[in-house]
């Protein structure tokens, strides 16, 4: 089969996609801003080679961003494809930045630029690092066992010990003699704090996967199997979730809080930048805590600044949201609809919560200033997402390159839209600026 070339050319911020072979243009495949990207699916072919953008100089941010999110999700359908952007004028350092902040490497080439999305050669293959940054032996145990019972065998656990006492130590150890799994324990020579210690732990991941789970959590059986099975079905999103279940300090379930109210109905492949503007501009982590999710540690490698940092700011009270947002902007999202972890409320947990939510007043709307500034937050609104449902979306066509047709759904969110309005007059309010959001930033201005 002849090899094809994706060429795709951006034009004041409006993006043209056509599918070469032999230089005959054989379909187009988008035409749109770069802020309302077609689905990765849209441009799904088997025998797509190489991979060219041309583009102006850009002075817009956000839509280099845009588009280099494009191009990081073709090389994650095509990791073989060479990928090239042809660009006029010098490689400025706002342009190295946005290459870093979606998770790309590249090199340069005369007038153009070459761009790969790094591997991670010392990752296994399918093997998911369980990561516990441990400090309460209170549920350890019961952690540590749920972790145990997964149906998916593929894995190792990692527990770096922020205790002060050797309580953990010895908890661990004693687990490890008696489980089946894999088990690396580090003990921290000095007190790294709860960001600290779970980079120490992701750095010390060896899988393809990382899963982060509290000490205080639990999973339940087929969380990591179904979470592993998303990733490895839909290759542009870096991140999974599900929802998660309130437990009591004996393990009860407890009603839910806004936080932790169920957002979809089915199993939704979710566009990662309406996932970030609903995240910073509602300013509830309803993706959930640590133990929610499993993301591709590739992703989660890339650039320079340590994991939990966004737009390079570290937002200190809001670690999880801030590492949500970053894989976000890298690709794209699945919230899968079933409880598969268990997030325990305890006693011991509100002294640090006071303080965390005192930090969060001030991390969150830093980290909404800094997103504000790229343009994305005026072309959807935050209490709407871009979605489209799992059962839907096939990335395993072997046909020629898709008809666009098949687009982005929009889904309200439950507790932020009003419920006598549609999404599309959502959509059309935020973008007219009918909503109290533009007259607040008016004021402020």
């Amino acid at each position: 089969m002849v090899g094809k070339t994706l060429v795709i050319t951006l034009r004041d911020s409006h993006l043209n996609a056509a599918l070469h072979e032999d230089q005959f243009v054989r379909t187009t495949l988008y035409d749109g801003s770069p802020f309302d990207p077609p689905l990765p699916s849209a441009f799904q072919s088997r025998s797509i080679t190489a991979i060219k953008i041309e583009l102006d100089q850009l002075s817009n941010t956000g839509a280099q961003l845009a588009t280099l999110r494009l191009a990081g999700s073709l090389l994650d359908l095509y990791p073989s494809a060479d990928c090239q952007i042809q660009i006029s004028g010098s490689i400025g350092i706002e342009l190295q930045h946005c290459i870093r902040f979606v998770g790309l490497d590249y090199r340069a080439i005369d007038n153009a630029i070459v761009l790969t999305r790094p591997r991670c050669e010392a990752s296994q293959k399918g093997l998911v690092s369980v990561l516990i940054a441990a400090h309460n032996p209170r549920y350890l145990i019961e952690a540590l066992q749920s972790v145990e019972r997964q149906s998916y065998r593929a894995i190792e656990v990692i527990v770096c010990d922020d205790c002060p006492t050797d309580e953990v130590e010895k908890l661990v150890l004693a687990h490890a003699r008696a489980g089946t799994l894999p088990l690396r324990y580090f003990r921290n020579a000095t007190k790294l704090g709860v960001r600290r210690n779970y980079e120490r732990c992701f750095e010390n991941a060896t899988g393809e996967f990382a899963k982060f789970l509290n000490d205080d959590d639990r999973l339940e059986p087929t969380c990591i199997e179904k979470m592993v099975a998303a990733l490895n079905a839909y290759p542009t999103a870096q991140l999974v979730s599900a929802h998660r279940r309130r437990i009591d300090e004996r393990g009860h379930p407890i009603r839910d809080q806004p936080a932790t109210t169920p957002i979809v109905g089915r199993d939704t492949y979710i566009e990662g930048t309406s996932l970030i503007n609903a995240l910073l501009l509602l300013g509830l982590n309803f993706v959930g805590e640590p133990s929610s999710a499993m993301f591709r540690v590739a992703s989660g490698r890339v650039g320079i600044e340590p994991l939990i940092h966004f737009l390079d700011s570290m937002a200190r009270g809001v670690a999880d949201m801030v590492l949500w947002c970053k894989l976000a902007l890298r690709g794209d999202c699945i919230c899968l609809a079933e409880r598969l972890t268990e997030f325990r409320i305890h006693a011991e947990q509100r002294t640090q919560a006071t303080g965390v939510s005192t930090l969060a007043l001030t991390a969150i709307p830093e980290l909404r200033e800094h997103w504000s500034r790229l343009g994305f937050i005026e072309h959807f609104p935050p209490n709407v997402l871009r979605t489209i449902d799992l059962a839907t979306l096939d990335f395993k066509l072997p046909t020629n390159a898709r008809s666009v047709t098949e687009s982005w759904g929009a889904r309200a969110l439950p507790l932020f839209a009003p419920t006598d309005q549609s999404e599309s007059e959502l959509i059309a309010n935020w973008k007219a600026k009918r909503h109290p959001y533009f007259e607040s930033q008016t004021k402020t201005v």
